[in-house]
């Protein structure tokens, strides 16, 4: 089991790099939180033209159950997971390797966010976004106590607020 040391400002561990970590994880979080609601943003698109009903451009087009499962794909399908993994993956956060965790877990949800663009099923859709309602609830409890390590108590506030 890892022992986690905060870092203070005489910590060599607390420099430039620190911010480095924090600026990472921000835009990790960017990505996530993009991604959790692109359907809503996308739902709302209607081609024009050539585009007008093509399931290429509209994904209203592309999944004709999303109508009536909207809510489903946007909210039970992405927070259950989110909700309840979250409180597992808190409890591990000083038992494994934050670093290596956040990164299978980055390169999983790629993995996971560009296949949606592939898939042809509601079902596998609506999987997609489970999956990835499970590894968004790790990166929440990891990337906050990894900042720990890397900034001090009087910093810590402002790197938090941040992500």
């Amino acid at each position: 089991m890892t022992e986690i040391v905060p870092a203070n400002e005489e910590d060599p561990k607390f420099s430039n790099y620190s911010w480095v970590v924090l600026a990472i994880i921000v835009a990790v979080r960017i990505v996530y939180q993009w991604y959790r609601s692109i359907f809503s943003y996308c739902y709302g698109y209607v081609g024009t033209g050539l585009q007008k009903g093509s399931p290429i451009y509209e994904i209203s087009s592309a999944y004709h159950q999303l109508a009536e499962n909207f809510g489903l794909l946007t909210g039970f399908a992405y927070t259950i997971p989110f909700a309840f993994m979250g409180l597992y993956w808190g409890g591990l956060t000083s038992k494994i390797n934050r670093k290596w965790a956040i990164s299978i877990f980055m390169a999983v949800a790629a993995v996971t966010m560009g296949a949606c663009g592939f898939v042809e099923s509601f079902a596998l859709l609506a999987a997609s976004r489970f999956i990835l309602g499970f590894i968004s609830s790790i990166f929440n409890p990891m990337s906050f106590s990894l900042l720990t390590d890397y900034f001090p108590a009087d910093k810590r506030a402002t790197a938090n607020s941040l992500v």
